[in-house]
């Protein structure tokens, strides 16, 4: 394990790329899938203890693009992009 291991945004290990934000004051994310050409998905994301939300979703593709709703507004860019 490494001395500092980034949880935050968007982890790609697999098939399934995995989504995470800390939003310790919001009830309910939601992750926004945006796929050139398709109308917008959203996925609501669990909420752990720890203030932390995330979800793993499934037929994300290079070029697609995500956002993050909180509490119904945005949806807002990922703080934690690494793009």
């Amino acid at each position: 394990m490494s001395y500092w291991e980034n949880d935050l945004g968007t982890i790609v290990s697999g098939a399934i790329p995995r989504f995470c934000v800390w939003a310790p004051d919001v009830a309910m994310v939601e992750v926004v899938i945006e796929t050139p050409g398709r109308p917008a998905e959203s996925h609501a994301m669990l909420r752990g203890a720890d203030g932390f939300h995330r979800t793993a979703v499934g037929g994300v593709a290079d070029g697609d693009l995500y956002r993050y709703r909180l509490d119904g507004r945005g949806p807002f860019p990922d703080p934690a992009s690494r793009y």
